[in-house]
């Protein structure tokens, strides 16, 4: 009796005693403990995902396509959750990946090492220095799938714990697909809301709430600070489609151009302290909401004459690398080299891509990789450009002005500590901008003629640069 009352009491001290998420499979099973004590609870307001905790179990609704992922601590009874579309033991220790945007998610949160394999060609696309680091250190690290042979590939996917991709062929084939749509969300937020998503498969909803919450609280600050300013320049976010050929089973298509209206667009703008730009009534842009929100021209001259009023432009063309290319894709090119133009944007030398930083193989972009959940780091690139004096000692990281500032080409020397997790840069040094107009920028430079440059910024476990600096705000305890 004695000794049945103490086993009792030990059981009762045990459940008492999990205060966090646990980092590993439970030894035991006991049906009365809270296996999830710590939930997701973070300062973002959801959009897209529900989360509901039960004793050994989590549900999240994934609205966005309408799957529910089911996670049970492994070690505990697989659960019975009816319309579960995939069910997964949690925390998991390795991942594939079939695109380069769930990178940055994975190193915030320590798990780099997780990434067993990508899809092939991704591994040319990553341009983390750690990523990098870790795969010319270890070849076999991280490996891309066999897409020659299917079947091989399926057992590689399958051999890892989950499939995190969006819109891939190979879903259907698997058991542990997930969909991860972060960087087609709509809103900012929206994609900073993924990160505790991801964090819930390896039991760190407490360090993805602390990084969202300074992540969320970042953006505002800069936000409302560059909202200060006494007036408001126009951004416009173009794009250029060259003329498609066609090949068996895909109709040729003619060169389009659009003008960009996507939610995550025109909160940056506004939070930017900046006027969105939309076509004005009896635009010959056709409204489309098919691959996200834009206005298309057929006619490259329609669409420059609905800019005539911007002020800044941000092309966000695939093509487009310097002036010259500008030039080309916008059928400006006499103004460009003339010097002279009708456009603000031209004569002022204020047009920009989101691709300042670049992987050394096959040019992926940083900001696809990084920017979709660094969205404070985003903002605050916009605000170097709308209002440049709100962050006068500030060095973009995504964005570049495309007449004076060449690509950035990233690679793995560095990487100060490929095991440590990467520290969410927070940026700081904002004042109250007090300018009442936009200057010119100069147009001279090396990247007019494409150039590229080598890397400045580090990005690792502890990185600095100026205006930024990387602040870690998940605690070691937390890492496996």
């Amino acid at each position: 009796m004695l000794v049945g009352l103490l086993l009792t009491t030990a059981a009762v001290a045990s459940a008492q005693a999990i205060t966090q998420n646990l980092k590993a499979c439970a030894t035991s099973y006991d049906p009365n403990v809270n296996y999830f004590p710590e939930t997701i609870s973070s300062s973002l307001p959801l959009s897209k995902l529900t989360y509901t905790y039960s004793k050994n179990y989590k549900t999240i609704v994934n609205s966005f396509s309408n799957e529910t992922v089911v996670l049970y601590q492994c070690g505990t009874p697989k659960p019975t959750v009816p319309g579960a579309t995939v069910i997964i033991p949690v925390p998991i220790q390795n991942v594939t990946i079939d695109s380069t945007t769930i990178v940055t998610y994975l190193e915030l949160l320590g798990q780099r090492n997780a990434i067993k394999y990508t899809t092939s060609g991704t591994n040319g696309y990553i341009s983390s220095p750690c990523i990098q680091a870790i795969m010319a250190n270890t070849p076999t690290a991280i490996q891309e799938t066999d897409d020659k042979n299917p079947a091989n590939q399926i057992t590689q996917i399958q051999s890892t714990q989950a499939y995190f991709q969006y819109y891939s062929s190979i879903a259907a084939n698997v058991s542990n697909a997930v969909t991860f749509p972060a960087s087609a969300d709509p809103g900012e937020f929206g994609r900073a809301e993924w990160l505790g998503f991801v964090g819930s498969f390896f039991n760190l909803e407490a360090m993805a709430n602390n990084i969202t919450n300074t992540l969320v609280s970042n953006y505002k600050a800069l936000s409302a600070n560059a909202n200060q300013a006494p007036f408001k320049p126009i951004v416009a976010w173009i794009e250029y489609d060259q003329a498609y050929a066609g090949s068996a089973g895909f109709p040729a298509t003619p060169a389009s151009w659009k003008v960009n209206a996507n939610d995550w667009q025109r909160n940056l703008t506004t939070g930017a302290g900046a006027t969105f730009f939309t076509p004005p009534a009896g635009s010959k842009g056709v409204l489309a909401s098919t691959y996200g929100v834009s206005y298309t021209y057929t006619k490259v001259e329609d669409l420059l004459a609905d800019l005539s009023s911007v002020d800044i432009v941000v092309d966000e063309s695939f093509y487009d690398v310097n002036s010259t290319d500008f030039a080309t894709s916008f059928n400006d090119r006499a103004e460009f080299l003339g010097g002279a133009s009708a456009h603000k944007f031209v004569s002022n030398g204020q047009i920009y891509m989101y691709n300042r930083q670049v992987s050394p193989t096959n040019g992926g972009s940083e900001e696809f990789e990084a920017g979709t959940i660094e969205i404070n780091v985003m903002l605050a690139d916009l605000i170097s450009a709308t209002h440049p004096d709100a962050l006068p000692t500030y060095t973009r990281t995504f964005l570049r002005n495309i007449f004076n500032e060449p690509e950035v080409v990233v690679t793995a020397k560095e990487c100060v500590n490929s095991n440590a997790p990467l520290e969410l840069p927070v940026v700081s040094g904002f004042v109250a901008p007090t300018a009442t107009a936009l200057g010119a920028v100069s147009t001279g430079g090396a990247a007019g003629a494409g150039a590229t440059g080598a890397s400045t910024t580090s990005k690792s476990g502890a990185w600095t640069f100026s205006g930024v600096s990387g602040v870690f705000v998940g605690a070691l305890a937390l890492l496996f």
